[in-house]
Parts: C-alpha cells; structure tokens; sequence
C-alpha cells in the first residue's frame, strides 16, 4: 500500500481561524464554551463563525462558502486574506460534511480546497480519530505551530439508472446496508431529541437498543461487480481507524487504498465483527469498487441504505456505485500534540 504525501506544513504561530459551529450537536454546549473563550481574545475575527442549520450540505452549502470566501478580511490592496484554518465545531456527521464540501464544491478555488481542518473533538463518535487528534478538550489558543497532515478521502460516485451521476467524498467511511440503517435510526429526530441522550450513559444504551433493531430489520442486496452477482447484507468502505466507538478499523486516509468489509448474511456479519473484537483482519485492500446495487426485498426494504460523507440517503434498485481515493488531500491539524 501506498503512502501518498509525506510532506509536512505548520500552521503560523497566530493562526487566523473561522469556525463552523453545530448548535444540534449533543456536545453543543462544550463546543459553545470553547468559542466563547477563545472570542474573547485578540485573535479573535468577527463573521469568523458560521452556524449551522438542518439539511445537510446543500442546506449549510450557501453559507459555507461566505465563510470562505470572505475570508478573514481584506489586506490594504482589498484583496481577501484567507483563514489558515477552519474548526469543526460539531459531530463526525458535521466533520465529514466539512470535509465534503472542501473536497468537492465548485466556488472553492484551489487554494482554498487546501485550507487545514481542526477536528474540535465536540460529539461524535470519530472526533478526534481522523489523525489520530485528541478527542478531548481543546485550547484554541495553542492550535500555532502546530503540523499539518494530508488526508485522501474517499471518492464516493453514484449513478442511478435514469438519473445523474452525484459525487460525494467521506474522509471518514462509506456503508451499505445494516450499518447504515442504524445511522439513519440514530439521526431520526425521535432519537436525536431523546432525553436519553441528555448523558452518556442513556445515550449508548439508546444506539444500542436502536443498533439492534436495525440487526433485526436489514435485509441483504445484491452486487453485481464485473458481471458476476453476489448476495450482501454489509458493506462497509474503511478511511480511517474508528467507527462506532471501536478502534478497529485498518482505514489510513494517507494511503491509496481502499478497505473493505463485506458480509453476506447476518451470521457472517456477526461472526465478522466478532473476529475484529479479536484483532482478526476480516478487510479487503482495493485500489477500487465499481458495482452495480439491487434490492432483494419489497416496499421500503426495495431501496438500499447508505450512508457517505455524514449523511444518509436511500439507493434505488440498479444504481452504479464507484468509489476511489481522491488524488487531491485534505489537510488536518494535528492536535494530538496538545495532549501531551
């Protein structure tokens, strides 16, 4: 397997920095508590920070691109003076929407696709593990000097029968099937706004009840790949090391490669799953995917769930998926030095 880019950048000592806040996220509050202390120092940028609203990217799409585009101010000839950073101050779900848009959004020019990204560590379940950062709290005031790491998403193509084809990037993982459905049980509003989630504890025990109905409900789907079908109840695509609170992962967003799972039934999910417990490699290396996706089951259950780039959406019978690393990195901070 390949490493794609070694080479290592620093942020400035005095970093100008813009902040995408989630006020939905289930950390809202911390986050919140970072941001205020760090306006009240000199450094400091008013219209520095974008609040999100409900809708995913195209809903957020607008305003992240001011974000960007306006920049930090306007240096004395009145021309822009771009953020050395932007900070995520959400979930992974948000992360990834973040990084998405870096990724792929046309008003972007390509100095500004290069723009590092600070993972705040605020909810989410792959804060913190994109590079291996620190999960926990940030001192937005130390982010200086600190070195930058290049990061490859995931490339996410999908084409439905008689539609257009839509690219999505994911620097996090991309699912089919059960995983999936158990992200969109877990993001429907009744769990969101659940007064479970108002502690950790209530919080694990709602995904795991919710985790487990979304076991019993998933059905297989069919791939078919280079004309040959096959029957599949999971397919996860791997970019970094975590997900679902497990550390399991061999996903590296330096490398050129894919990571995949696949699991024919229930039973080899289950005993797939439990073999990474174990510290089984139970993942393919590819350098990419191209397949043709079909439903097995009727009503709701003739549509297969995914889930990229922190949101998910349902595939209709017959749509072409090709995934692939990007070429062009994404560029993160590399806070774990903080913890130190």
């Amino acid at each position: 397997m390949e490493t794609l880019n070694s080479v290592q950048e620093y942020l400035p000592q005095n970093p100008k920095l813009g902040f995408v806040f989630n006020p939905a996220s289930t950390d809202a509050k911390r986050a919140e508590q970072k941001l205020g202390a760090y306006q009240q120092t000199e450094s400091f940028i008013p219209e520095s920070v974008y609040v999100t609203k409900l809708g995913g990217l195209e809903a957020n799409r607008e305003g992240l691109q001011k974000l960007l585009l306006d920049g930090a101010g306007k240096d004395d000839d009145g021309n822009v003076i771009p953020y050395d950073a932007i900070v995520n101050l959400g979930g992974d779900g948000m992360g990834d929407m973040v990084a998405n848009f870096m990724a792929g959004d046309p008003a972007l020019t390509p100095a500004l696709r290069l723009t590092p990204i600070v993972e705040a560590g605020n909810g989410g379940v792959n804060d913190g593990h994109l590079t291996d950062f620190n999960p926990g709290d940030l001192d937005l005031t130390k982010l200086g000097g600190l070195p930058l790491v290049p990061r490859y998403p995931i490339r996410i193509e999908t084409t439905p029968p008689d539609g257009e084809t839509s690219v999505r990037y994911t620097s996090r993982y991309a699912s089919l099937g059960f995983t999936a459905l158990a992200a969109e049980g877990i993001n429907r509003p009744n769990s969101r706004q659940s007064w479970l989630r108002r502690t950790r504890l209530g919080r694990k025990a709602l995904e795991v009840m919710v985790v487990a109905g979304a076991l019993v409900k998933s059905s297989n789907f069919k791939l078919t790949e280079d004309g040959q079908e096959r029957p599949v109840h999971e397919l996860i695509i791997s970019n970094n090391s975590r997900m679902a609170g497990f550390e399991l992962f061999p996903g590296d967003g330096r490398q050129d490669t894919l990571h995949v799972l696949e699991a024919k039934n229930k039973l080899a999910l289950l005993l797939k799953m439990g073999r990474l417990l174990v510290g089984r490699q139970q993942w393919q290396t590819r350098k990419q995917l191209d397949v043709i996706v079909q439903a097995t089951g009727k009503g709701k259950q003739a549509t297969i769930p995914s889930q990229h780039n922190g949101e998910e959406q349902r595939l209709v019978p017959g749509t072409r998926l090709v995934a692939t690393k990007e070429k062009t990195p994404l560029w993160y901070v590399a806070t774990r030095l903080l913890a130190a």
